[in-house]
Parts: structure tokens; C-alpha cells; sequence
């Protein structure tokens, strides 16, 4: 496709190699951001861009050249596709938005190859951009047989397990970051699910609604800015067939053993997965117990006391308990550190925005997987940092402990929130209105 459109519009091309260019320089100005121990903020300030974008424009290969027909074979296609998706959503960043859709193109892809670990990045993947943070479900692929008894990490007494790494490398269950991508997404961070949920489908509603869940590849625990998930959306759109779709989906979930899925949910802070019932009238736990799925009736068993546990969590940071935190998050108990609240917010999300030095350089030296983490709207703790006070403390801590710069769902880096903070701001109120 690229090299067909090379010959019909060269001039399209030359465009589309000089944004290429822009973020090739992006990038370099990064990598010297993330290599250093200084506030990100100022150094981007110190790069040359408009003569190193010149310099490097000039070093490009022209689009008859070898080089450059070869750019074009491989990269025309995704970059058209790219630049159809600015044009029809008119980003405030075309650049970074760009960068986003490139980076969810080469994920998807890679899928077939790729299945990261579900909950620690590994030593050679520390630091890189991961769109969704947090591993995603997919909720219509097959498990192989359970194998989650044997697990590497042990939390306490009647609380989930999470999928083990053998699982997690052999079935593509556990893994969909990238179908589950920023380009899933828009800018109010609702995914198809959430415009699906607000109407009726067809003759069958709830077959209908249930079949939009299965090829969506969205995941039913993705949260919007107003904190919304799909069936939040579908209930206060008095669309109850939708609802009850939904609710019967997540109780089959567990009639059909799929604890990778609902382990998925639980770690993204969804909060109806035991107190709903499926269209027989069984709950989760009911209806996995007629079934006998016995590992399954565990994990539903744990979901209320890990949820305990994490409000206990985030309550203790909000309110700078480090002793307490540090109590709280044991040996074993990573799942903890990077579980969301119903706000979308892993532990370092909320100890950043609080400001507590101490608990935001714990998280991230015991728990190093959760700076790259997202919120509901792809903002990680750098994001944060960027629009807060004590910035200069917080970039050294994430800087140091990995953090690099991906976009949000609107396309935006960390940078852009050092300039307009309201956001972040209002964002800081909001937990700290949640102390107790």
C-alpha cells in the first residue's frame, strides 16, 4: 500500500517522512531526559529543536532513494492511516497523538510474538512504554488448563491469585495491551463499549449488547473521565437490558472458570463482579460453585478482603502513613501496589498526588512496574508530577526509577501538564477530599 500511494502523491510522502523526522527527534530529546537525574521540565527547555529538527531533516534520505523507498514500503501504510486518524480527530498534539497510534500499530502487529509478563516488568523491559499499564483481558479467548495453583507470589489467606508466569506466556487471555491501546480509546476516554451502552441493539438486546462485548476487545473495567465504566454509562442511560447484558456477561465469567479475566477486572477496580446476577438469577459465586469451579469460587472468596486491603492501602498513603503502607504492602503483596481504585489510580498515582516524598520513593523502589502504569485516562504518575508543586522531587524519584514518556488519551505528555496544571490540580483536590 506504501509504495502505491508513494507514486500517486510523493508530496504526501515527503510530508509524512518529515513527521516521522519530528518524532525521531522527540524521541532523542527523551532519551537524554530519562538518562538524567534533573527536572524534565527544565531540560526540555535545553533541547535545540528547531536546529536539531533542521539538521536532522536535512541528514533525512530523499523519498526516490533507496533509503527512502524503503521507508515508504514499510512505514506508508501506517503512517496514512495515522494521518486519517488525526484528520478526522484533530488532536491538540497531532505529533504525540501520532506517536500514540504508531507505537498501538506496531503493538498489534506484534501480538502474536509478544506476551509480556501479566504483573512485573522484567529488568530488560524496565522503563518502556506500555499503553494500558496494567495487563488486559480479553473477554472472548480461550484459557489453556488452570494452572494458577502454582503461583510466584504468595498473598495472604482467602485473597486472589494472580494468573502465574507460565499462564500468562501461553495464553493470549491474560494479555491484550495492545487491543486495548490508546487508539481504543478517545479523547473522554470512553472506548466502543461505552457508546455501545447508552442504546438499545436489536430484536435480542441482550444477546445483541453481549455480542458487541465479545468482538469489541474492550475491556468492561475501562473507565472514563468522569469515572465511568460501560455499565455506569448503560445504567444512568436507563438502558437496563445493557446492564443486565453486562452483568450477566461478568457472571458467566465465572461459570466458565475464567479467572484470568476476572482477576483482570479486580486489578482494574471494577466493582461489580461479586454483587450482580446473571440472567438465571445466580450470583458470580453461585453460579461458578454449580459449575464446580472450585479455584474459581476461591478467587471470587478474596476479591472482597483484597478490595478491603486496597482501600486500606490507598487511605493510609492519602493521609502519608508510611508505616502503615509499608504494613499494608507485605512480602508478596505486589498486587496491591499496582490494583486501582474506583478512580482508576494505582498507589503511586495517589501518593503523587499527595505529595508524600517518602511513600512515592518507597512504591518506587519496591514496586518499580508501577511508574509506568495509566489512570483512567492514560496519565501516569509523571504526569502527575508535572503539574504539582513539588515537581522538582517527584521527576528525580520517577525519573530514577524508570519513568519515560508516553501520551495519555488525548495525545498529551508529561511536559504538556507542566505548563497547564488545572487538571492535575483538580485531580490532587479530589484525593485529598477522600481522606479520613
Amino acid at each position: 500500500m506504501g509504495q502505491k500511494t508513494s507514486k500517486k502523491n510523493p508530496k504526501m510522502i515527503r510530508t509524512l517522512l518529515l513527521l516521522l523526522e519530528k518524532l525521531m527527534v522527540e524521541c532523542w530529546a527523551f532519551n537524554i531526559l530519562a538518562s538524567r537525574e534533573e527536572n524534565p521540565a527544565e531540560m526540555m527547555t535545553e533541547i535545540p529543536e528547531t536546529e536539531g529538527q533542521m539538521e536532522s531533516i536535512q541528514r533525512f534520505p530523499g523519498v526516490w532513494t533507496d533509503e527512502g523507498q524503503y521507508l515508504v514500503k514499510v512505514l506508508g501504510d501506517p503512517l496514512v492511516r495515522g494521518l486519517t486518524e488525526i484528520s478526522k480527530r484533530k488532536p491538540n498534539d497531532p505529533v504525540a497523538f501520532l506517536a500514540s497510534f504508531l507505537h498501538g500499530y506496531a503493538g498489534i502487529s506484534t501480538e502474536n510474538n509478544n506476551h509480556p509478563n501479566t504483573l512485573v516488568i522484567s529488568e530488560e523491559e524496565e522503563g518502556e512504554l506500555n499503553d494500558e499499564g496494567v495487563p488486559q483481558v480479553g473477554p472472548n479467548e480461550e484459557e489453556p488448563e488452570d494452572t494458577l495453583s502454582a503461583t510466584s507470589f504468595q498473598l495472604p489467606e482467602n485473597f486472589p491469585n494472580p494468573p502465574t508466569p507460565s499462564e500468562s506466556s501461553t495464553s493470549a487471555a491474560p494479555m491484550r495491551q495492545a487491543k486495548e491501546s490508546s487508539t481504543a480509546r478517545d479523547e473522554r476516554g470512553q472506548t466502543v463499549l461505552h457508546h455501545a451502552s447508552s442504546r438499545p441493539h436489536g430484536a435480542n438486546p441482550k444477546q445483541g449488547f453481549k455480542k458487541i462485548i465479545d468482538e469489541s476487545n474492550a475491556s468492561l473495567a475501562a473507565r472514563d473521565e468522569r469515572y465511568q465504566t460501560c455499565r455506569d454509562v448503560a445504567r444512568a442511560a436507563g438502558v437496563r437490558e445493557n446492564v443486565a447484558a453486562i452483568d450477566d456477561y461478568v457472571v458467566n465469567l465465572a461459570a466458565e472458570g475464567k479467572r484470568s479475566e476476572i482477576y483482570h477486572l479486580l486489578m482494574e477496580g471494577y466493582d461489580h463482579i461479586i454483587d450482580v446476577k446473571n440472567l438465571d438469577g445466580l450470583t458470580a459465586y453461585e453460579a461458578a460453585n454449580k459449575k464446580g469451579q472450585d479455584k474459581t469460587v476461591e478467587l471470587l472468596s478474596g476479591i472482597e478482603p483484597f478490595s478491603d486491603l486496597r482501600n486500606i492501602l490507598h487511605s493510609a498513603i492519602r493521609n502519608g502513613d508510611l508505616r502503615r503502607v509499608k504494613e499494608t504492602l507485605t512480602d508478596g503483596a505486589s498486587q496491591l501496589a499496582i490494583a486501582k481504585s474506583n478512580y482508576g489510580r494505582t498507589a503511586l498515582h495517589i501518593a503523587t498526588l499527595t505529595e508524600y516524598m517518602d511513600i512515592v520513593e518507597f512504591l518506587v523502589q519496591n514496586f518499580p512496574e508501577t511508574v509506568s502504569l495509566q489512570d483512567n485516562m492514560g496519565r501516569t504518575a509523571m504526569h502527575y508530577a508535572m503539574g504539582l508543586d513539588k515537581v522538582d522531587q517527584l521527576a528525580k524519584i520517577l525519573v530514577k526509577g524508570g519513568a519515560r514518556k508516553p501520551q495519555d488519551y488525548r495525545g498529551r505528555v508529561p511536559s504538556y501538564y507542566f505548563l497547564n496544571k488545572d487538571e492535575i490540580q483538580m485531580l490532587k483536590e479530589e484525593e485529598e477530599s477522600l481522606k479520613n
